[in-house]
Protein backbone atom coordinates (compact mmCIF):
# COMPACT_ATOMS: atom_id res chain seq x y z
CA UNK A 1 0.00 0.00 0.00
CA UNK A 2 1.77 3.37 -1.54
CA UNK A 3 -1.24 5.07 -2.68
CA UNK A 4 -2.13 8.35 -0.44
CA UNK A 5 -5.32 8.41 1.28
CA UNK A 6 -7.55 11.97 2.12
CA UNK A 7 -11.18 11.89 4.03
CA UNK A 8 -12.56 15.07 4.52
CA UNK A 9 -15.64 15.37 6.92
CA UNK A 10 -17.56 18.49 8.87
CA UNK A 11 -15.46 20.42 11.30
CA UNK A 12 -17.28 18.65 13.95
CA UNK A 13 -15.92 16.93 16.96
CA UNK A 14 -18.74 13.64 16.63
CA UNK A 15 -16.69 12.94 13.22
CA UNK A 16 -13.49 12.72 14.73
CA UNK A 17 -14.11 8.73 15.47
CA UNK A 18 -13.84 8.42 11.69
CA UNK A 19 -10.45 9.61 11.57
CA UNK A 20 -9.71 7.91 14.16
CA UNK A 21 -10.50 4.54 12.31
CA UNK A 22 -9.77 5.62 9.31
CA UNK A 23 -5.95 5.94 11.13
CA UNK A 24 -5.95 2.34 12.57
CA UNK A 25 -7.01 0.81 9.64
CA UNK A 26 -4.23 1.73 7.57
CA UNK A 27 -1.64 1.43 10.96
CA UNK A 28 -2.61 -2.05 10.99
CA UNK A 29 -2.31 -2.75 7.18
CA UNK A 30 1.30 -1.25 7.67
CA UNK A 31 2.17 -3.66 10.23
CA UNK A 32 2.14 -1.33 13.25
CA UNK A 33 1.82 -2.98 16.57
CA UNK A 34 -1.68 -2.99 19.02
CA UNK A 35 0.36 -0.21 21.10
CA UNK A 36 1.34 2.17 18.31
CA UNK A 37 -1.83 2.18 16.83
CA UNK A 38 -3.42 3.11 20.14
CA UNK A 39 -0.85 5.85 19.83
CA UNK A 40 -1.77 7.30 16.78
CA UNK A 41 -5.16 7.02 17.35
CA UNK A 42 -4.51 9.18 20.31
CA UNK A 43 -2.64 11.85 18.16
CA UNK A 44 -4.88 12.04 15.34
CA UNK A 45 -7.57 12.80 18.26
CA UNK A 46 -5.53 15.32 19.91
CA UNK A 47 -4.51 17.06 16.27
CA UNK A 48 -8.25 17.26 15.08
CA UNK A 49 -9.28 18.74 19.03
CA UNK A 50 -5.92 21.70 18.02
CA UNK A 51 -7.65 22.41 15.11
CA UNK A 52 -11.30 22.28 16.18
CA UNK A 53 -10.71 24.38 18.88
CA UNK A 54 -9.59 27.78 16.70
CA UNK A 55 -12.19 30.26 16.02
CA UNK A 56 -11.78 30.85 12.28
CA UNK A 57 -14.94 29.57 10.86
CA UNK A 58 -13.76 26.34 10.13
CA UNK A 59 -16.25 23.90 7.53
CA UNK A 60 -14.19 20.92 6.74
CA UNK A 61 -11.79 18.61 8.39
CA UNK A 62 -9.40 16.71 5.98
CA UNK A 63 -6.79 14.18 7.29
CA UNK A 64 -4.18 12.91 5.06
CA UNK A 65 -2.51 10.00 5.07
CA UNK A 66 0.94 9.24 3.40
CA UNK A 67 2.08 5.37 3.90
CA UNK A 68 5.59 4.56 3.74
CA UNK A 69 7.91 1.84 3.62
CA UNK A 70 8.08 1.82 7.53
CA UNK A 71 6.31 4.96 8.13
CA UNK A 72 3.35 6.58 8.22
CA UNK A 73 2.93 10.19 7.99
CA UNK A 74 -0.47 12.03 9.03
CA UNK A 75 -1.72 15.34 7.91
CA UNK A 76 -4.55 17.20 9.62
CA UNK A 77 -5.78 20.13 8.67
CA UNK A 78 -9.33 22.59 8.58
CA UNK A 79 -10.34 25.65 6.23
CA UNK A 80 -10.94 28.76 7.83
CA UNK A 81 -8.75 31.80 8.31
CA UNK A 82 -6.58 31.61 11.18
CA UNK A 83 -3.44 33.03 12.61
CA UNK A 84 -1.32 30.03 12.66
CA UNK A 85 0.62 28.86 14.51
CA UNK A 86 -1.68 29.69 17.01
CA UNK A 87 -0.45 31.67 19.94
CA UNK A 88 -0.57 29.99 23.51
CA UNK A 89 -1.78 26.46 21.91
CA UNK A 90 -2.50 24.01 24.38
CA UNK A 91 0.36 23.00 26.09
CA UNK A 92 -0.45 19.69 27.05
CA UNK A 93 -2.26 18.59 23.79
CA UNK A 94 1.64 19.42 22.35
CA UNK A 95 3.29 17.16 24.52
CA UNK A 96 1.00 14.47 23.90
CA UNK A 97 1.13 14.64 20.16
CA UNK A 98 5.00 15.14 20.69
CA UNK A 99 5.72 12.04 22.84
CA UNK A 100 3.62 9.86 20.86
CA UNK A 101 4.66 10.44 17.36
CA UNK A 102 8.15 10.54 15.69
CA UNK A 103 7.73 14.09 14.02
CA UNK A 104 5.15 16.91 15.03
CA UNK A 105 4.48 20.46 13.34
CA UNK A 106 2.33 23.20 12.23
CA UNK A 107 2.36 23.52 8.54
CA UNK A 108 0.06 25.81 6.43
CA UNK A 109 -1.47 23.43 3.20
CA UNK A 110 -3.69 24.94 0.74
CA UNK A 111 -4.06 27.99 2.85
CA UNK A 112 -5.76 26.25 5.88
CA UNK A 113 -3.88 25.27 9.01
CA UNK A 114 -2.07 21.42 9.26
CA UNK A 115 -0.95 19.96 11.56
CA UNK A 116 1.49 17.24 10.19
CA UNK A 117 2.80 14.05 12.04
CA UNK A 118 5.01 11.19 11.55
CA UNK A 119 5.21 7.49 12.64
CA UNK A 120 7.93 5.21 12.15
CA UNK A 121 6.93 0.92 12.25
CA UNK A 122 8.82 -0.33 15.48
CA UNK A 123 10.05 -3.47 15.55
CA UNK A 124 8.28 -6.24 17.38
CA UNK A 125 9.96 -7.31 20.31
Amino acid sequence: MQADISVTLPAKSEFIHVIRSVVATIAARLDFSVDDINDLRLVVDEACGQLLGLRGGATVLTLKLIPGPGFLELMVSTDGSYSWPPHGQNALAWEILSALSDESGFEHVDGGPTIKLAKRVRPVA
